[in-house]
């Protein structure tokens, strides 16, 4: 009975031990790589998400029109181009600042309104009045106004410099707006609903790299190379695939383009499959559980049971 009563004892306390461990976060690396990053290295890949398709500025585009940034008349001209096909089209471009060509801004505003189904990106920065403040970043008035929606283009990263997860939404301290992120916006306007239903923070679901997407070169599709039609009822997402304009962030799949995540985002949202972590009480009540059974396994196995079971 003794013997019972202090294999019971040890198991709460070295489950007491990890407990403390997990709720001072200090297991957070162990159980992101092993608990996270792993289980997509071991997972099945899609073969391909048919309804999210984007258009990339890629090195090809680059060579074709020339160099980064282009005239935004470029811009109008795709929307026109690609007219009621798509049911959204986000533009991962940010457009804080006007024109060079001020008659440009003019056409692909005049572009954005009629389409009435854009997506313009909002950036998250240090404000430049007060350094220690964060403030968001809006497309020009024309662009803005005009625009289906807003959503925030920022990537937050955990301190080993990886993407898992996004807060749904971002405020700031300076403004009493609530901005939410770019792939909510995109899947809203897709789904046609006003709002959805989905948990402050979420951790992407992570389906596989480019290959998973209908990627198209920016110049292939403004060129009438690819028709229209190809678009058809889908979410397009117009974003920069070269590695110069460094739009790109390390994911648990490796390195990782921004438009690439904002699809897989997308794809989570619509699908409902993203990853949504626990609470840290039901995860300590996980711990206790599991050491009440590793000392039911010892109490009642013979030895070398008691290892392979707890294993």
């Amino acid at each position: 009975m003794a013997r019972n009563l202090k294999g019971l004892i040890t198991s709460l306390i070295v489950a007491s031990v990890i407990g403390l461990f997990y709720f001072l976060e200090m297991l957070t690396p162990l159980e992101l790589s092993l608990g996270y990053d792993y289980t997509f290295l071991l997972k099945k890949k899609v073969s391909s998400i048919p309804n999210i398709k984007i258009i990339g500025i890629d090195p090809k585009s680059l060579e074709k029109v020339g160099s980064f940034p282009w005239r935004r008349d470029l811009y109008a001209d795709l929307i026109k181009y690609l007219g009621n096909n798509p049911k959204v089209i986000g533009f991962d471009i940010l457009l804080s600042e006007s024109s060079l060509y001020p008659e440009d801004d003019i056409v692909l505003s005049k572009e954005i309104k009629k389409s009435k189904k854009i997506v313009l990106p909002v950036s998250l920065e240090n404000d430049p009045e007060n350094n220690s403040k964060l403030a968001f970043f809006f497309p020009i008035p024309e662009f803005s106004n005009n625009s289906k929606a807003l959503g925030i283009v920022n990537f937050t990263t955990d301190d080993d410099g990886i993407v898992r997860k996004t807060k749904v939404f971002q405020e700031t301290e300076t403004t009493n707006k609530r901005i939410n992120i770019f792939s909510y916006e995109l899947a809203k306007v897709y789904l046609d609903k006003e709002n959805l239903n989905l948990p402050e923070t979420i951790y992407c679901n992570f389906q596989g790299q480019n290959e998973i997407f209908s990627i198209y070169p920016f110049y292939d599709v403004i060129s009438g190379k690819v028709p229209p039609e190809t678009f058809k009822d889908s979410v397009v997402i117009v974003g920069a695939l070269a590695e110069g304009l460094q739009d790109r962030l390390s994911s648990p799949l490796g390195t990782m383009e921004g438009v690439v995540y904002h699809a897989q985002l997308v794809s989570n949202i619509l699908k409902n499959d993203y990853i949504v972590p626990t609470s840290k009480s039901l995860n300590i009540m996980f711990i206790f559980i599991v050491a009440i059974c590793s000392y039911l396994i010892w109490k009642y196995l013979e030895t070398i049971n008691q290892v392979i079971t707890i294993i």
